[in-house]
C-alpha cells in the first residue's frame, strides 16, 4: 500500500546505489558514471543525476504501462524490463527473467531479434573483468554492458506490442 512504498522511498534516501558493475539498473549506472567509486572511471561529477536516473526509471515505467495495453501479452515482459530498469539493483543474472518474453517473441515470428536477446544474455559475467582494472571513461561505459543489454530488451518488447496491436484478433466467426 501507500505506506509500504513511502517506507520504500525512505530505504532507497537512505541507502547508496550500488555502483558495483554487475548492476544493470540505471540508478546504479547513473552513480558509476556521474558519481566517485570503487568500481569505475566517471565520466563527470554529476550526483543528482543519480535521483534523475529513477525518475528516467520510474518514467520508463509508466510509459511502458500505457503502451502495454496496446498488446499485453508482450506488454507484460516489456513491463519487467521496466521495472528491472528502475529498480535500484537488477545483477546480470536476473536478465532470465525476460526469457518467457524471448519465447513469445520467437511464436510471433520475430526470430531474429528473439536470437539477437539470446546472443546478448549469453555474454558471460566475465565481461567487465577485462575492463575493471583499466580507469578509463570508455572502460567504464564498457563495465555498464548490461544495462545496454537491458534495455535492448525492454526497447525490443516495447517494439513488440506496437507489433501486436496491429495484427487481428484470432477468434471464431459466427455467422447466422
Amino acid at each position: 500500500g501507500a505506506g509500504a512504498t513511502l517506507d520504500y522511498i525512505g530505504v532507497l534516501s537512505e541507502q547508496p546505489v550500488s555502483t558495483y558493475w554487475d548492476n544493470a539498473s540505471l540508478p546504479s549506472a547513473a552513480a558509476r558514471l556521474f558519481t566517485e567509486n570503487p568500481y569505475a572511471q566517471n565520466v563527470a561529477t554529476l550526483p543528482w543525476m543519480v535521483p534523475v536516473a529513477y525518475m528516467l526509471g520510474i518514467g520508463t515505467i509508466v510509459l511502458t504501462a500505457i503502451r502495454v495495453r496496446q498488446g499485453p501479452e508482450v506488454g507484460l515482459w516489456a513491463l519487467v524490463a521496466a521495472s528491472l530498469l528502475a529498480s535500484p539493483i537488477a545483477w546480470h543474472n536476473y536478465l532470465v527473467l525476460l526469457g518467457p518474453g524471448i519465447l513469445l517473441l520467437l511464436a510471433r515470428g520475430r526470430a531474429a531479434t528473439a536470437f539477437l536477446l539470446l546472443a546478448l544474455q549469453s555474454i558471460p559475467a566475465q565481461w567487465p573483468l577485462i575492463w575493471n582494472d583499466r580507469g578509463t571513461v570508455a572502460a567504464s561505459l564498457a563495465m555498464t554492458l548490461y544495462l545496454y543489454i537491458l534495455m535492448a530488451h525492454w526497447l525490443a518488447f516495447l517494439a513488440a506490442t506496437r507489433e501486436s496491436s496491429k495484427q487481428p484478433e484470432a477468434g471464431i466467426e459466427v455467422r447466422a
